[in-house]
């Protein structure tokens, strides 16, 4: 991708185009694990040969036979879809452009803001329930708080730089629109504070999406994707936090990470303005959505997730990786915390469950969306039925344990789990 510096506006290399599929519909959100029959790998030649092409044909052939569809949202909306809701009438989907998010996709917000009003009217004024995963969450934030960012920033009380993704003042809300057309918020981990992945992947520039694929088309595109950098650890969240560890024994810290990447991963000279301008997303701690809007966060603490690399022999080398917090794999659980702990429930209920299992097969990032049990989590989490968790006010935590019941003999917790 090319940046232009005087419009400040992310270019497509001519002849390229991306459009979102169905927008509203389920087609954008599933339709990579509804390939996953089509796929046929390559059947292996059983004749040997020594050939360097023929290696390269074995080698491609056996990544393939592991190639991974991803689930995404596909058992999830069969679950939804299998209790009475209906696509297009009762559950939607926001798709967006990934590369671009959240500071370059301008055609989305009035999209979504539109798909949001239009279900609220063709169900006779039933408020909504927006349900975000990983960046998905980082978009709501940005969306609900964006009419926040641009009144703090005009009142110049603030000595920190507030980036707001909506530029467009008509596509911001306020609390009466919230208040209107809101229920309550679900995040499902929480992508708030980023993860260390995106900044190794930065570094070294390759794909954190592949990474077994290195080369220098990869990576021009891990350092010119705005999408991959608004993912970096957060620079308020983890400010103290050291993180990487140069061959001289010099900690850097998430702050340091913009220095870092351009003096040290050879990444060209025309990408540096699209690495700065995307960094801004992360250089503050995500604004409130709202504090009259109930939340709901699911998050996993007990994967280890790497927190620190030690480039000991030099930023072209890869690193020694350390493991020593918990999280779900790719982000640390204080990122996904971050509202549960800074977020205030003084008007609103704040609920935040804790997977608490470390098992990666089913509770890692990529793993919530299609767990069975977070699945029927998060449909209870929706339902009107009986439970109405957030009618109350406050902020309840919930650790779950190996059957997914609460730990907490809280009584409140304990209430709200027996709910859901």
């Amino acid at each position: 991708m090319r940046f232009d510096n005087e419009t400040q506006t992310i270019l497509n290399f001519p002849g390229v185009r991306f459009d979102v599929h169905d927008f509203g519909g389920k087609n954008s959100v599933d339709y990579i694990i509804r390939n996953q029959g089509k796929y046929q790998p390559d059947i292996m030649h059983t004749q040997t040969s020594s050939g360097l092409f023929s290696r390269i044909k074995q080698t491609l052939t056996k990544i393939k036979r592991k190639m991974v569809f991803f689930d995404q949202f596909h058992s999830l909306f069969t679950y939804f879809e299998q209790h009475n809701y209906s696509i297009g009438k009762t559950l939607f989907s926001a798709p967006y452009d990934w590369r671009l998010a959240p500071l370059f996709i301008d055609n989305f917000w009035p999209n979504f803001k539109h798909l949001i009003e239009t279900a609220y009217e063709q169900s006779n004024g039933t408020k909504i329930t927006l349900i975000g995963h990983s960046m998905g969450c980082l978009m709501i934030q940005q969306f609900l708080s964006a009419k926040d960012q641009m009144s703090m920033k005009s009142s110049n009380n603030l000595n920190r730089k507030l980036i707001s993704s909506i530029k467009t003042e008509k596509d911001m809300v306020d609390d009466n629109w919230k208040n209107k057309y809101i229920e309550k918020v679900i995040f499902i981990a929480p992508n708030f504070g980023g993860s260390l992945i995106i900044d190794e992947g930065l570094i070294q520039r390759f794909s954190p999406l592949v990474p077994f694929l290195r080369n220098s088309y990869i990576a021009g595109m891990a350092t010119s994707v705005p999408g991959i950098h608004s993912n970096t650890l957060n620079m308020e969240i983890f400010n103290d936090l050291p993180i990487v560890r140069d061959k001289n024994g010099i900690n850097y810290t998430a702050k340091d990470m913009f220095d870092v990447i351009v003096n040290n991963s050879g990444i060209r000279k025309q990408d540096i303005p699209i690495l700065d301008r995307s960094f801004d997303i992360m250089r503050n701690a995500p604004l409130d959505i709202g504090q009259n809007i109930p939340l709901a966060i699911i998050y996993n603490s007990r994967i280890p997730t790497l927190s620190f690399l030690d480039y000991k022999n030099g930023f072209d080398k890869s690193p020694v990786k350390y493991f020593d917090l918990g999280g779900d794999g790719s982000l640390l659980a204080k990122g996904t915390r971050y509202a549960c702990d800074s977020w205030s429930s003084e008007n609103r209920t704040v609920l935040c469950i804790d997977l608490n299992k470390s098992d990666k097969r089913s509770c890692d990032h990529t793993k919530m969306t299609s767990n069975r049990k977070v699945i029927e989590l998060l449909y209870n989490l929706t339902k009107n039925e009986n439970n109405k968790w957030w009618k109350t006010k406050g902020k309840v935590d919930i650790a779950l344990d190996e059957n997914y019941n609460s730990l907490q003999p809280n009584e409140k917790s304990n209430d709200l789990s027996r709910e859901l």
